[in-house]
This record gives structure tokens, C-alpha cells and sequence, in this order.
């Protein structure tokens, strides 16, 4: 039941009343009491106990009803998770305060019941905040923001809502508190980020500007109106093109056009553009550009945009430099390298891959991989070196070779190299150069090469001049000793007898000037390649060979296997079987009674082996590391220039062949040959006749 006024009860109480004394007229005139003066005075007391049981219900209920509604309004404040308190308006004196005031300010009931509201709200001046605060202003029509102070001197920003009460049968205000400490605080920290991210668009080095959809400039940055020499009040209302060269405009504007209508996608973010600044420059940008939507619908194109004209200018001269040092890498055959060591990686130049004859697009190799590329000889001194280079971080340069790894052809290489430190002084790669020396080398091989024919020419030209001056001067004393022998003898059948002994002396000095122009045309004549015939070739060295005189007929066996084609020097083969079988031919044993040579030739498609085999006197053990010397001859008891073997041993070695000696004294000589097939240089292309090796 609703809660009843002292006016509601008056009101119930008169209506009761007159409906009581109406009922009460009715009845009385309605019948005929004998005593109604009695009958009057009963219902008079009637309705004095109605009246009161009437009056005491009402009363009692309205009681109830105010002590329930005090009740719950009394659960409604103390339960409410709100602050609320009730204060004196006149002395701002707290009267009562909920458990959710208790809790929020930290203060205890008593503490609060003996504060005013200036104590948390410490400010003379209620609706006012501190100054400089950074509390957003209140809209029209809204409670003001205000600062109170907790227990522990905390600042909360709250809005309160008050209405006015009767409090114990006095006037009082109950105020409910909103703590808006958190939105406030985001705001100001919202406010802070908007204020710092416009410090940050203006002190940017980036250039950073604003458009509209249709390209209109709203805002820049200080660094962007740098860039291009302009204020920011003379850029925002221009069209973006007023800083796009004329050559340039209508790509620009097409893909601006992309953007608006891709919905604002990225048009090759971060891209290199030409722009040309106040003062006609042309500049050339790194460039971003993305579209934003506002909450409003309104879309906003940003450029980010960075200088990087010197960096360009920069790039060029850096790309002039290095094809310049490619250029002069690949002129000198020269290369760079580096190693890193964790994790492993290998970078090399492109002339590095060329001096390995790798191909780049598969990449560098592997530490091991290109361990495998090097020469096994000079791989454990090189591994020493690197070894040495990462753990004591010694530098170094070295030469060594490294094999081809497809053709197996071998190259020399001079590999420089430097280690690199960190801050804790360890080795944490290598790098240097890499060159090609292989020509280089070939050089100082082939030089000196030079220097040791020098060396053996010239020991060879003394003892020639010394020899050649004894042997050639020889026959021409023992011919003038002839002829005066001759002249002073006045015996006629003594001419012919002396004439055979000038001949015979004539015949030396011929063969040694033979033999002298053999080893001349031997050392300077280029080496000519052409198709052999062993048998007919050794049969005309025999025939030439008919003129020495020996002492007793000597057979010649000549067996041939030559399946195969055989080309090479006819000329020089000739003048080996030559000196070979006139060697064999005079220093048969007159004492044996079946003198023998024997020559073999087996022909293979890659070698020739060449045998001559004599029953003779033979050699000494002692001669047999000498006989290839200029002027030595093993024995004195049959003439001979002691060049003929010289002559053979020099011709084998530039016919790039080799030559080995057996002999016994007493029983006979072999000489072993072995020449390489030319076939695959003439390309079967030699000459078909044997041609004459002498002539």
C-alpha cells in the first residue's frame, strides 16, 4: 500500500465519517425506537471505538509503510556500488555516507562523519579545476568535472548528481558520485598521443602531407615543405601536381585514380618518383602514399615522402666505380672474396667465379665444396694458413694452383686474405682478393726454363768452342803432316797410301761438321708433323750408312709392328736412328763371330717404342750417366765426335720422348725409345711418304 500522508488520513477519516453519520440518520428514521435518545447515544459511542480502530490502523499502516520505504531506500544507498553521501548545505557537514564512498576516498565512517566536502574537494571554488588541468570541459547542460582527493592524497576526477532531501527532520542534499577517473584519464593520454604524434608530424626529417580525395593539399610537415621549398600556407589549397614534373603528370594521375578506385590499395609502396621543388629543381623522392577513411566518410590521402637525390647521385657514382673496378678486376684478373664464419657463408665477385670457371647462377659453394677445388698438393699449407688467419687472426697471401672442375686443367692462383674483428676481438670473417697469376707463372716457368738453357748452352758452347776447336783442327794437322810427309818422300807407291790416310782424316772432319749442323738444326728448327713409315725410314738410314768402314759385315734385323698411324718429326726420328745405328755399326766386336743389330718398333695410337739392340763391346757401368754429354766418349779405341749421343738425347727431348740405356761390357747395347703418337695433332692430315730423314 502506497504510504499515506497526514492529509490522506484526514481525508479518509471525513469521508468515513459522513457515511457513518449518513447511515446512522437513515437508520434512525427509518424505525421507531422507543428509546432513540439511548440508541443515539450507543451509535455516538460506536462510532467513537470505529473512529479510533479507523484512525490507529491508519496511522499504524502509514508507519509501516514509512519505515519499509525507509528501509529500502536505507539498501538502495549503503548497497549502492556508487558513492553516495548526504551533507549539512549549509555547513557541508557529511550526515551519512554508503560503503561504496567508504571504499572509494579510503576513508572510515567516523573519519567521513567528521569531514566537510571541502576536504575532498580541497578547492574553494567547487565547480572549478585546478589550473592547467587537462580535464576536458563539461558540455552545456552536463554536471561540471570536478577533482577530489582521496585518503591518500590521490586525485579522482568524478560528476556528481544531487538532489534535495529531509534528513532526521532536517534539510539535506544526497549526492551520487561517478568516478570518470579512467575515460578522463584516457582522454588525456588520448589527448597527450594527438599532441605528440603532431610534434612528431612536424619534426619528422620524413615529409609527410595531407590531401583530399582529389588531391587538394591540406596539411605538411615542416620537412616537406623543406623538400620542396614551400610554405606550409602556400601548398595546402594547390592541387599534389604543382610538384610533379610536366612529363610525369599523367602517370601520377593515373595512379592516384587507381587508388581511389581500388578503394585506397598501395600503388608500389615506397617507389622512386621525380618531383621538382619551388624553385625548378628536380629532385628524386622515395614515396609512399596510402588513402585513409575517416569515421565520417571523408578520405585523406597521406604521403610520406624522403629525399634521396644525393642518394641517387651517390648510387651512381658507386655503380660508375664499381664497373669501373669490374673492368679493372677482370682486365687484371683479379677477384674479391669474403668468408663469414657463423654461419658459414661464402661471397665471391663475379671475376672469382670466372677465374674458378663457375657458373654464378648456381651460386657460391660450400667451405668444403671449395676445399675440393684446390690442388691436393697445396691444400694442407693453404688450410694451415687459414687456420692460422681465424684463430690468431694473421693475414696472408699465398700462391696456389686450383683444378678446373670440369676440364681438370690447372691454374695458379694468389689468394690475399684479412681477418675481421668485433668489439671482443675475435675473427668473425675474412675477406681479400683473389688473381689469376696462371700467365704469370707459365711466365716464370718459361723464363726459367730460359735461364737454365742459357745456362746449359752456354756450359755447352765452351765446351764445344774447346772441343770443336780440337776436333776440327785435328784432321786438318794430321793432312798437313800428310802432305808434307807426301812431298818429302820421293817414293811413288807411297802417294796412294798417303792420300788414303788424308781421306780418311777428311771423312772425321766431314761427319763432325755433320754432326755440328745436326745439333744446330736440332735446337732452332720448329718440330714438323708427319705420317711415318718405320721400315722404309730405318732401311734408308742403313743404306746411308754403307760408307763406314768396319771391320766385318754387320747384320741389321728390322721388325716393325705399326697397325696404327704414327706422325712426327721424320727429319729428327732420322737423325736418332741415325746417330744410333752409326753408334752401333762402330762399336761392333771385330772379334764376334756374328755381329747383330736389331731394331723393334711397336706403334701404338698414343706411342712409338723404339729398340736398338747390338751385340758390340758394349759400354762401362761407369759411362752410363755420361754418354748423353756434349763430347764424351766412353772409350778411345774407335773415332767418334762424341756429339752423336748429345744429338739423340737433345732431339728425344724436344719431341717430348724419353730415352733409357742398358749395357754390359763385352756383350752388348740396347737403347730404348719412347716417342708420343702426333696423330691427333695432325688430325691424320701428315704426309703419306716417308720422307728422307738425311739428306
Amino acid at each position: 500500500m502506497k504510504n499515506l500522508s497526514p492529509l490522506h488520513i484526514i481525508i479518509i477519516f471525513v469521508l468515513a465519517s459522513l457515511l457513518w453519520f449518513s447511515g446512522v440518520n437513515l437508520l434512525i428514521s427509518g424505525y421507531d425506537f422507543p428509546e432513540p435518545f439511548v440508541i443515539e447515544r450507543l451509535l455516538d459511542g460506536i462510532y467513537v471505538l470505529l473512529a479510533a480502530v479507523l484512525i490507529f490502523y491508519l496511522v499504524r499502516t502509514s508507519s509501516q509503510q514509512s519505515q519499509e520505504n525507509e528501509r529500502k531506500y536505507r539498501d538502495l544507498f549503503e548497497n549502492n556500488p556508487q558513492p553516495m553521501w548526504v551533507y549539512d548545505p549549509h555547513s557541508l557537514t557529511f550526515l551519512d555516507v554508503n560503503q561504496a564512498a567508504i571504499d572509494f576516498y579510503g576513508y572510515t565512517r567516523p573519519e567521513f562523519l567528521g569531514m566537510t566536502k571541502s576536504d575532498i574537494q580541497p578547492l574553494n571554488d567547487p565547480g572549478a579545476l585546478s589550473e592547467g588541468s587537462d580535464l576536458p570541459s563539461s558540455a552545456p547542460g552536463q554536471e561540471p568535472l570536478l577533482e577530489h582527493l582521496t585518503k591518500d592524497k590521490r586525485v579522482v576526477y568524478v560528476e556528481l548528481t544531487s538532489r534535495e532531501l529531509v534528513f532526521e527532520d532536517k534539510p539535506a542534499i544526497l549526492e551520487l558520485c561517478s568516478d570518470l577517473t579512467s575515460k578522463i584519464q584516457a582522454q588525456i593520454q588520448l589527448k597527450h598521443q594527438e599532441e605528440f604524434l603532431q610534434r612528431i608530424f612536424e619534426r619528422t626529417p620524413t615529409g609527410i602531407c595531407i590531401a583530399n580525395e582529389s588531391g587538394f593539399f591540406e596539411q605538411a610537415n615542416s620537412a616537406y615543405c623543406r623538400l620542396y621549398g614551400y610554405t606550409e600556407e602556400e601548398l595546402v589549397g594547390q592541387h599534389f601536381t604543382k610538384i610533379i614534373p610536366d612529363e610525369d603528370q599523367l602517370t601520377t594521375r593515373n595512379l592516384l585514380r587507381q587508388m581511389v578506385q581500388k578503394d585506397g590499395a598501395k600503388i608500389n609502396a615506397w617507389r622512386e618518383w621525380n618531383v621538382v621543388n619551388k624553385h625548378g629543381e628536380k629532385l628524386v623522392v622515395l614515396a609512399d602514399i596510402i588513402m585513409l577513411r575517416g569515421v565520417t566518410g571523408g578520405t585523406k590521402i597521406i604521403t610520406f615522402v624522403a629525399d634521396i637525390t644525393e642518394r641517387k647521385k651517390a648510387e651512381e657514382q658507386i655503380r660508375k666505380s664499381e664497373m669501373a673496378l669490374r673492368e679493372a678486376q677482370s682486365v687484371a684478373q683479379l677477384g674479391s672474396w669474403e668468408y663469414w664464419l657463423n654461419p658459414p657463408k661464402i661471397t665471391w665477385s663475379d671475376q672469382v667465379f670466372q677465374i674458378h670457371g663457375m657458373d654464378k647462377e648456381q651460386g657460391e659453394p660450400s667451405f668444403e665444396e671449395m676445399q675440393l677445388l684446390y690442388h691436393p698438393d697445396d691444400l694442407p699449407a693453404f688450410q694451415q694458413l687459414l687456420y692460422q688467419a681465424i684463430d690468431k687472426g694473421m693475414s696472408y697471401n699465398h700462391d696456389l694452383r686450383i683444378i678446373h672442375p670440369e676440364t681438370g686443367d690447372i691454374k695458379y692462383l694468389n689468394i690475399i686474405g684479412q681477418p675481421e674483428h668485433n668489439d671482443k676481438g675475435q675473427v668473425v670473417k675474412l675477406h681479400g682478393t683473389l688473381m689469376d697469376i696462371n700467365e704469370r707463372k707459365l711466365a716464370e716457368k718459361h723464363l726459367q726454363e730460359q735461364n737454365e738453357a742459357l745456362k746449359k748452352i752456354n756450359t755447352e758452347l765452351d765446351r764445344f768452342v774447346y772441343s770443336a776447336g780440337h776436333d776440327l783442327r785435328a784432321p786438318l794437322v794430321s793432312v798437313l803432316g800428310l802432305i808434307n810427309i807426301a812431298q818429302l818422300d820421293p817414293s811413288p807407291g807411297k802417294k796412294d797410301e798417303y792420300m788414303q790416310l788424308m781421306s780418311r782424316s777428311i771423312y772425321k772432319l766431314d761427319n763432325f761438321i755433320k754432326d755440328i749442323i745436326n745439333f744446330s738444326r736440332n735446337a732452332r728448327t720448329e718440330i714438323a708433323c708427319e705420317r711415318i713409315a718405320f721400315r722404309e725410314l730405318i732401311s734408308e738410314v742403313i743404306d746411308n750408312l754403307n760408307y763406314l768402314n768396319v771391320t766385318q759385315p754387320v747384320e741389321t734385323i728390322i721388325e716393325v709392328q705399326e697397325d696404327n698411324p704414327f706422325c712426327s718429326d721424320a727429319k729428327r726420328i732420322g737423325i736418332i736412328l741415325n746417330n744410333l745405328l752409326s753408334n752401333a755399326l762402330r762399336y761392333s766386336d771385330p772379334f764376334r763371330e756374328n755381329p747383330v743389330i736389331i731394331i723393334r718398333v711397336e706403334v701404338t695410337g698414343k706411342e712409338a717404342l723404339i729398340t736398338v739392340s747390338d751385340n758390340g763391346i758394349g759400354i762401362e757401368a761407369v759411362h752410363l750417366d755420361k754418354i748423353f754429354q756434349m763430347f764424351y766418349r766412353a772409350t778411345e779405341s774407335r773415332s767418334g765426335s762424341g756429339l752423336g749421343l748429345f744429338i739423340v738425347k737433345e732431339t728425344v727431348t724436344i719431341l717430348e720422348g724419353q730415352i733409357s740405356v742398358q749395357s754390359t761390357l763385352g756383350k752388348g747395347t740396347t737403347f730404348q725409345l719412347t716417342l708420343p703418337n702426333r696423330v691427333s695433332i695432325a688430325d691424320l692430315d701428315c704426309k703419306q711418304s716417308a720422307t728422307s730423314a738425311i739428306r
